[in-house]
Protein backbone atom coordinates (compact mmCIF):
# COMPACT_ATOMS: atom_id res chain seq x y z
CA UNK A 1 0.00 0.00 0.00
CA UNK A 2 2.55 2.30 1.23
CA UNK A 3 4.64 1.46 -2.19
CA UNK A 4 1.38 2.23 -4.47
CA UNK A 5 1.56 5.66 -2.63
CA UNK A 6 4.63 6.30 -3.13
CA UNK A 7 4.17 5.64 -6.88
CA UNK A 8 1.23 7.48 -7.27
CA UNK A 9 2.83 10.63 -5.86
CA UNK A 10 6.26 9.85 -7.87
CA UNK A 11 3.90 9.80 -10.90
CA UNK A 12 1.89 13.12 -10.15
CA UNK A 13 5.47 14.73 -10.26
CA UNK A 14 6.36 13.67 -13.44
CA UNK A 15 2.84 14.79 -14.69
CA UNK A 16 3.55 17.87 -13.17
CA UNK A 17 7.24 18.16 -14.42
CA UNK A 18 5.94 17.57 -18.12
CA UNK A 19 2.85 20.42 -17.90
CA UNK A 20 5.45 22.87 -16.87
CA UNK A 21 8.09 21.94 -19.47
CA UNK A 22 5.14 22.47 -22.03
CA UNK A 23 4.56 26.02 -21.08
CA UNK A 24 7.22 28.00 -19.72
CA UNK A 25 9.87 25.90 -17.86
CA UNK A 26 13.23 26.26 -20.22
CA UNK A 27 12.32 28.96 -22.61
CA UNK A 28 14.29 32.08 -22.50
CA UNK A 29 13.18 35.40 -21.05
CA UNK A 30 12.66 38.95 -22.74
CA UNK A 31 12.83 41.66 -20.14
CA UNK A 32 11.07 44.38 -21.48
CA UNK A 33 11.92 47.28 -20.14
CA UNK A 34 9.05 50.38 -20.11
CA UNK A 35 10.82 53.89 -18.83
CA UNK A 36 8.57 57.07 -17.74
CA UNK A 37 7.67 58.53 -20.53
CA UNK A 38 3.89 58.64 -21.05
CA UNK A 39 1.64 58.19 -23.22
CA UNK A 40 4.51 55.91 -24.63
CA UNK A 41 4.77 53.78 -21.78
CA UNK A 42 2.11 54.93 -18.49
CA UNK A 43 3.28 53.26 -15.28
CA UNK A 44 0.84 55.09 -12.88
CA UNK A 45 -2.78 56.48 -12.90
CA UNK A 46 -6.46 55.57 -14.60
CA UNK A 47 -4.46 54.81 -17.88
CA UNK A 48 -1.96 52.61 -16.71
CA UNK A 49 -0.45 50.39 -19.29
CA UNK A 50 -2.49 51.99 -21.95
CA UNK A 51 0.28 53.98 -23.79
CA UNK A 52 1.07 53.49 -26.79
CA UNK A 53 4.65 51.79 -26.16
CA UNK A 54 2.59 49.59 -23.71
CA UNK A 55 -0.11 48.52 -26.31
CA UNK A 56 2.66 47.33 -28.83
CA UNK A 57 4.72 45.87 -26.45
CA UNK A 58 1.56 43.41 -25.43
CA UNK A 59 0.68 42.82 -28.96
CA UNK A 60 4.06 41.58 -30.15
CA UNK A 61 3.72 39.51 -26.58
CA UNK A 62 1.29 37.25 -27.78
CA UNK A 63 2.70 36.48 -31.20
CA UNK A 64 5.50 35.01 -29.10
CA UNK A 65 4.99 31.96 -26.78
CA UNK A 66 7.98 31.05 -27.70
CA UNK A 67 9.96 33.48 -25.06
CA UNK A 68 9.02 33.78 -21.67
CA UNK A 69 7.85 37.91 -21.22
CA UNK A 70 8.94 40.41 -18.05
CA UNK A 71 7.67 43.47 -18.02
CA UNK A 72 10.25 45.45 -15.62
CA UNK A 73 9.93 49.58 -15.11
CA UNK A 74 13.19 51.14 -15.92
CA UNK A 75 15.08 53.88 -17.59
CA UNK A 76 16.92 54.27 -20.73
CA UNK A 77 20.54 53.84 -19.49
CA UNK A 78 19.32 51.14 -17.48
CA UNK A 79 18.09 48.98 -20.98
CA UNK A 80 21.75 50.18 -22.40
CA UNK A 81 23.23 48.54 -19.75
CA UNK A 82 21.66 45.31 -19.14
CA UNK A 83 22.12 45.38 -23.36
CA UNK A 84 26.02 46.15 -22.81
CA UNK A 85 26.16 43.11 -20.19
CA UNK A 86 24.55 40.89 -22.62
CA UNK A 87 21.21 40.10 -21.13
CA UNK A 88 18.26 39.54 -23.31
CA UNK A 89 16.52 43.01 -22.78
CA UNK A 90 14.32 44.99 -25.67
CA UNK A 91 12.12 47.91 -25.41
CA UNK A 92 10.02 50.57 -28.17
CA UNK A 93 12.48 53.20 -28.88
CA UNK A 94 14.04 55.87 -31.05
CA UNK A 95 16.87 54.59 -33.06
CA UNK A 96 20.41 56.51 -33.29
CA UNK A 97 23.78 55.47 -34.12
CA UNK A 98 24.93 55.64 -30.02
CA UNK A 99 22.12 53.28 -29.53
CA UNK A 100 23.23 50.79 -32.30
CA UNK A 101 26.47 50.04 -30.66
CA UNK A 102 24.40 47.85 -28.06
CA UNK A 103 21.28 47.19 -30.05
CA UNK A 104 19.67 45.51 -32.94
CA UNK A 105 16.54 47.91 -33.79
CA UNK A 106 13.21 46.18 -36.01
CA UNK A 107 11.89 47.85 -38.94
CA UNK A 108 9.67 50.77 -37.95
CA UNK A 109 6.41 50.14 -36.34
CA UNK A 110 4.96 53.17 -36.01
CA UNK A 111 5.38 57.11 -36.77
CA UNK A 112 4.70 59.72 -34.61
CA UNK A 113 4.56 63.80 -34.88
CA UNK A 114 8.28 65.28 -34.41
CA UNK A 115 9.82 66.73 -31.50
CA UNK A 116 9.27 70.97 -30.91
CA UNK A 117 10.86 73.47 -29.02
CA UNK A 118 8.77 75.16 -25.76
CA UNK A 119 8.71 77.56 -24.12
CA UNK A 120 6.67 80.18 -21.81
CA UNK A 121 4.19 82.17 -23.68
CA UNK A 122 4.74 84.85 -21.57
CA UNK A 123 8.62 84.96 -22.33
CA UNK A 124 8.04 85.41 -25.70
CA UNK A 125 9.52 88.87 -26.31
CA UNK A 126 12.22 88.41 -24.09
CA UNK A 127 13.53 85.22 -25.54
CA UNK A 128 12.99 86.57 -29.56
CA UNK A 129 15.09 89.73 -27.95
CA UNK A 130 17.92 87.56 -26.76
CA UNK A 131 17.69 84.94 -29.82
CA UNK A 132 17.40 88.05 -32.51
CA UNK A 133 14.65 85.86 -34.16
CA UNK A 134 11.13 85.71 -34.09
CA UNK A 135 9.61 82.46 -32.93
CA UNK A 136 6.61 82.53 -34.95
CA UNK A 137 8.89 80.37 -37.77
CA UNK A 138 11.02 77.49 -37.51
CA UNK A 139 14.41 77.60 -35.81
CA UNK A 140 17.42 76.30 -35.91
CA UNK A 141 18.40 74.31 -32.49
CA UNK A 142 21.91 75.09 -33.79
CA UNK A 143 21.19 79.13 -33.45
CA UNK A 144 19.40 78.00 -30.10
CA UNK A 145 22.21 76.44 -28.65
CA UNK A 146 24.79 79.33 -29.83
CA UNK A 147 22.86 81.41 -26.95
CA UNK A 148 22.91 78.99 -24.23
CA UNK A 149 25.10 81.37 -22.04
CA UNK A 150 21.82 83.65 -21.99
CA UNK A 151 19.45 80.73 -22.18
CA UNK A 152 19.00 77.89 -19.60
CA UNK A 153 18.15 74.43 -21.47
CA UNK A 154 17.48 71.25 -20.27
CA UNK A 155 17.62 67.73 -21.43
CA UNK A 156 17.21 63.84 -19.74
CA UNK A 157 20.15 62.07 -19.75
CA UNK A 158 19.93 58.87 -22.31
CA UNK A 159 16.93 59.94 -24.32
CA UNK A 160 17.11 60.77 -27.91
CA UNK A 161 16.04 63.94 -29.66
CA UNK A 162 16.13 62.12 -32.86
CA UNK A 163 19.43 62.01 -35.17
CA UNK A 164 20.13 65.34 -36.24
CA UNK A 165 19.35 67.03 -33.06
CA UNK A 166 21.13 64.55 -30.94
CA UNK A 167 24.26 65.54 -32.74
CA UNK A 168 23.80 69.48 -31.93
CA UNK A 169 22.59 68.49 -28.24
CA UNK A 170 26.03 66.29 -28.00
CA UNK A 171 28.30 69.20 -28.80
CA UNK A 172 26.28 71.46 -26.29
CA UNK A 173 26.01 69.01 -23.43
CA UNK A 174 27.99 70.34 -20.96
CA UNK A 175 26.71 73.85 -21.27
CA UNK A 176 22.93 72.25 -20.51
CA UNK A 177 21.21 70.91 -17.45
CA UNK A 178 20.84 67.52 -17.86
CA UNK A 179 18.90 65.07 -15.89
CA UNK A 180 18.83 61.85 -15.08
CA UNK A 181 15.58 61.80 -12.81
CA UNK A 182 13.19 59.20 -12.91
CA UNK A 183 9.83 60.94 -14.32
CA UNK A 184 11.39 62.96 -17.28
CA UNK A 185 8.27 64.14 -19.08
CA UNK A 186 6.27 66.07 -16.02
CA UNK A 187 9.52 67.11 -14.78
CA UNK A 188 10.93 69.25 -17.28
CA UNK A 189 7.23 70.51 -17.98
CA UNK A 190 7.31 71.66 -14.23
CA UNK A 191 10.37 73.46 -14.71
CA UNK A 192 9.54 74.85 -17.17
CA UNK A 193 6.03 76.22 -15.80
CA UNK A 194 8.10 77.62 -13.12
CA UNK A 195 10.27 79.20 -15.17
CA UNK A 196 13.52 77.48 -14.18
CA UNK A 197 14.11 76.91 -17.63
CA UNK A 198 13.78 78.74 -20.82
CA UNK A 199 13.56 75.94 -23.32
CA UNK A 200 12.84 72.35 -23.51
CA UNK A 201 12.56 69.98 -26.69
CA UNK A 202 9.27 67.96 -26.37
CA UNK A 203 6.48 66.65 -28.49
CA UNK A 204 3.21 68.18 -28.52
CA UNK A 205 1.65 64.89 -27.54
CA UNK A 206 3.73 64.46 -24.76
CA UNK A 207 2.35 68.11 -23.42
CA UNK A 208 -1.12 67.54 -24.17
CA UNK A 209 -0.93 64.42 -21.77
CA UNK A 210 0.91 66.56 -19.29
CA UNK A 211 -1.50 69.30 -19.54
CA UNK A 212 -4.51 66.64 -19.16
CA UNK A 213 -2.86 65.46 -15.97
CA UNK A 214 -1.96 68.55 -14.60
CA UNK A 215 -4.50 71.00 -15.11
CA UNK A 216 -2.53 74.05 -16.01
CA UNK A 217 -3.78 76.28 -19.07
CA UNK A 218 -3.18 75.52 -22.93
CA UNK A 219 -1.92 78.81 -23.87
CA UNK A 220 0.86 79.06 -20.78
CA UNK A 221 3.00 77.28 -23.41
CA UNK A 222 4.01 77.89 -26.80
CA UNK A 223 6.11 76.59 -28.87
CA UNK A 224 7.99 76.48 -32.81
CA UNK A 225 9.11 73.94 -34.89
CA UNK A 226 13.15 72.50 -35.35
CA UNK A 227 14.27 73.07 -38.43
CA UNK A 228 16.04 70.21 -38.22
CA UNK A 229 13.49 67.59 -37.35
CA UNK A 230 12.17 65.49 -39.45
CA UNK A 231 8.61 65.26 -40.49
CA UNK A 232 7.76 62.70 -38.67
CA UNK A 233 9.82 60.25 -36.56
CA UNK A 234 10.08 56.32 -36.74
CA UNK A 235 9.71 54.29 -33.54
CA UNK A 236 11.09 51.21 -33.43
CA UNK A 237 11.56 47.65 -31.30
CA UNK A 238 15.44 47.31 -30.07
CA UNK A 239 16.95 44.37 -28.49
CA UNK A 240 20.58 43.66 -27.25
CA UNK A 241 23.16 43.00 -29.71
CA UNK A 242 23.29 39.15 -29.16
CA UNK A 243 22.10 35.98 -30.77
CA UNK A 244 18.94 35.83 -28.95
CA UNK A 245 18.42 39.15 -29.13
CA UNK A 246 18.58 38.92 -32.99
CA UNK A 247 15.95 36.46 -32.96
CA UNK A 248 13.76 38.03 -30.96
CA UNK A 249 13.98 40.95 -33.42
CA UNK A 250 13.44 38.71 -36.68
CA UNK A 251 10.71 37.46 -34.80
CA UNK A 252 9.43 40.97 -34.72
CA UNK A 253 9.44 41.98 -38.33
CA UNK A 254 8.14 38.34 -39.40
CA UNK A 255 5.25 39.11 -37.12
CA UNK A 256 4.39 42.62 -38.88
CA UNK A 257 5.27 41.62 -41.89
CA UNK A 258 2.69 38.61 -41.86
CA UNK A 259 0.13 41.14 -39.95
CA UNK A 260 -0.31 43.90 -42.36
CA UNK A 261 -3.49 45.29 -40.84
CA UNK A 262 -1.78 44.98 -37.33
CA UNK A 263 -3.36 48.18 -34.99
CA UNK A 264 0.12 49.59 -33.85
CA UNK A 265 -0.18 52.96 -35.62
CA UNK A 266 -3.98 53.12 -34.22
CA UNK A 267 -2.49 52.79 -30.43
CA UNK A 268 0.07 55.76 -31.79
CA UNK A 269 -3.65 58.02 -32.65
CA UNK A 270 -5.35 57.20 -29.20
CA UNK A 271 -2.60 60.04 -28.05
CA UNK A 272 -1.25 61.77 -31.08
CA UNK A 273 -4.42 62.73 -33.48
CA UNK A 274 -1.94 64.56 -35.85
CA UNK A 275 -0.42 61.82 -37.57
CA UNK A 276 -2.08 59.63 -39.99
Amino acid sequence: MVLIKYMYRYSMLILLLCTFSGTSYGKETITWLEYDLPPGFIATGPNKGMGFANQSVNWFQQYMPQWRHVNKQGTIPRLLTMAQTKQLVCSSMLKNKSREKDLYFSQPLQILSPHRLYFLARNKAQLEAKLEQPLEQPISLETVMKHLDELVFAIAAGRSYGANRDKILDQYHDKMHVSTQYKLSSQFVNRLLAGRVDFIIEYSWIISYEQAQQGFAKDELASVAITESAPMIKVYIACSKTPAGKAVIEAINNIQATHTDNPLQAFVKQWDNTVN
